[in-house]
């Protein structure tokens, strides 16, 4: 597994397994080894109570719904 990284969701509101993912709330997300089709990953994302796993096609895709916790202005 790779470096955990405090970031902001900024995606649509989801809920994936049990976690429900909201727009604009910080979560813990760490990269896992495991591969989604040929350049896809998986990440698990926690709020501390609770975890889920979720497959991303690309890195843009990845971007589009995550931004650093470091850099938001909320």
């Amino acid at each position: 597994m790779g470096e955990t990284k405090t970031m902001v969701f900024t995606g649509r509101r989801m809920l994936v397994n049990s976690l429900g993912l909201e727009p604009g709330k910080t979560y813990d997300v760490t990269p896992l080894e495991r591969r989604f089709g040929k350049t896809g990953f998986w990440v698990e994302v926690t709020d501390g109570l609770d975890v889920c796993r979720c497959p991303y096609k690309s890195t843009d895709d990845f971007r589009a719904s995550w931004a650093s916790a470091a850099h938001s202005t909320r």
